[in-house]
């Protein structure tokens, strides 16, 4: 299963993809060239440089989810191999998978939390917003709790 079947869907900026066994995702920069959100989890995209290659056209591409796939099996360190891997080739990328990417370097929130006030990177959290995650900065949260 792909996804060229998709028809053109040009305005699209959000798509939730996920339990759908899809094994490549080739030809998603054609059927939605503005997507900004892709929600790819728990499908079964196992090779990195197809993925890449088929997501590094998307020029908005700033938040992917792509946990519970063969490729995101990697979880042996707090940053596993293939979110340093497509944070590199994805340059809009901002968000992978809950950590904060700023131009291929990938930051967790532990990490955030101990860099200077001036980093432009900042913890975030997620939010369900119609099936697919929504984030806001972490002080707009705490903020919004000690009230």
């Amino acid at each position: 299963t792909n996804c060229r079947h998709l028809p053109k869907l040009s305005s699209l900026n959000e798509l939730e993809l996920s339990e759908n066994r899809l094994v490549k995702i080739d030809g998603l920069d054609q059927v939605a060239p503005k997507l900004d959100v892709l929600a790819l989890e728990s499908n079964q995209l196992d090779d990195l440089k197809s993925i890449l290659a088929a997501l590094s056209p998307l020029q908005e591409l700033a938040e992917l989810r792509l946990a519970n796939n063969p490729c995101a099996a990697d979880t042996k360190s707090n940053t596993p191999a293939y979110v340093l891997y497509l944070a590199d080739g994805i340059s809009s990328l901002r968000v992978l998978d809950d950590l904060a990417v700023d131009s291929g370097e990938v930051t967790t929130s532990e990490e955030v939390s101990t860099r200077p006030s001036t980093s432009i990177v900042r913890p975030l959290t997620a939010r369900r917003y119609r099936g697919l995650e929504k984030l806001e900065p972490l002080a707009d949260v705490q903020e919004r709790a000690s009230s």
